[in-house]
């Protein structure tokens, strides 16, 4: 039996920058930036509105172990870890104007409101925790089982209140452009990841040959800093395009391989991926005008021949 627990502490950042991207009109405004230690003039001398660096430290406590169990060799790995973010940095494409309604600016006089800029800022302090589970089981008879499991749980603690570009500014109603984003859980977190697989290599008079099955799980999550917030509520704003929900889904992949005695240099490899054609959203970028959204990989199919000399 091999076992080693092991622990790590590491930290790290990411560094701060500046926004150059707002149009004419805006570059005389006395800015207020709400994570800033004091209110910057967006002009000639500071040419544009900067956001801090984002920092994280990261702690996990881990253990690998292998040993058999009667004639069944296995490997168990499993991990928990937490990151912990100050002054995480979001970039959120936004229209100019609600950038300008993020500092309760007033938009007279600035031309371009509608245009739309990918802004960035400190949004929130944040935290994601999970466990991390990797292990593997071969059988007697030559099968393989293994494969990892992923818990998560993330949050924005202490979040900010900012602009909702989903909206658009020059709305009647000003206030629902505000989002209050404390206590939301991270995008493109969902809480559980897993995949399974199921392989075997077989040697047979013609040659040898192995297949794997695969079957993989992604949970819901969501694609906004939003987390779809006001989605189905009874107001003036509800609309379906404001659901950044990604679903749940399985993929299912096989793959198989062959190499022929009379030719031991020579293999042929082919592979169905997402065999059962799953079609389910993976991001979505969600405007004032629109909702683009991106889905997983249809399914493929494929033979190769390999060939060493």
């Amino acid at each position: 039996q091999d076992w080693k627990v092991y622990g790590v502490v590491s930290t790290g950042h990411k560094a701060g920058g500046f926004n150059d991207n707002l149009p004419a009109g805006t570059e005389n405004l006395d800015i207020d930036w709400s994570v800033a230690s004091s209110p910057v003039e967006f002009n000639a001398d500071t040419p544009a509105p900067t956001f801090d660096t984002e920092n994280v430290t990261y702690y996990e406590l881990g253990s690998k172990q292998q040993f058999d169990y009667g004639d069944i060799g296995v490997t168990l790995n499993a991990s928990a870890f937490y990151y912990d973010y100050n002054d995480m940095v979001v970039s959120s494409v936004m229209t100019v104007g609600s950038v300008l309604s993020t500092l309760n600016l007033s938009t007279d006089g600035v031309s371009n409101l509608g245009n739309m800029v990918t802004f960035s800022f400190n949004a929130a302090d944040a935290s994601i925790m999970g466990l991390h589970i990797d292990g593997g089981l071969v059988f007697a008879n030559g099968y393989n089982l293994d494969g990892p499991l992923v818990f998560l749980d993330s949050e924005l603690d202490p979040g900010r209140t900012i602009a909702d570009g989903r909206y658009n500014v020059n709305s009647s109603n000003e206030n629902n452009l505000q989002r209050d984003i404390d206590g939301h859980e991270l995008p493109r977190t969902p809480d559980i990841q897993a995949k399974v697989n199921l392989s075997k290599s077989h040697s047979l008079e013609q040659g040898v040959f192995d297949w794997i099955l695969s079957a993989g799980y992604k949970g819901e999550y969501y694609s906004t800093i939003f987390n779809s917030k006001l989605y189905g509520a009874t107001d003036s704003f509800t609309r379906e395009r404001l659901n950044g929900t990604m679903g749940d889904f399985w993929t299912i992949d096989v793959g198989f391989g062959f190499e022929p005695a009379a030719l031991p240099n020579v293999k042929v490899e082919g592979f169905i991926s997402n065999l059962t054609d799953e079609h389910e959203g993976s991001v979505a970028l969600i405007t004032q005008d629109s909702h683009t959204r991106f889905f997983n990989s249809p399914r493929n199919a494929g033979l190769r021949v390999r060939a060493k000399f």
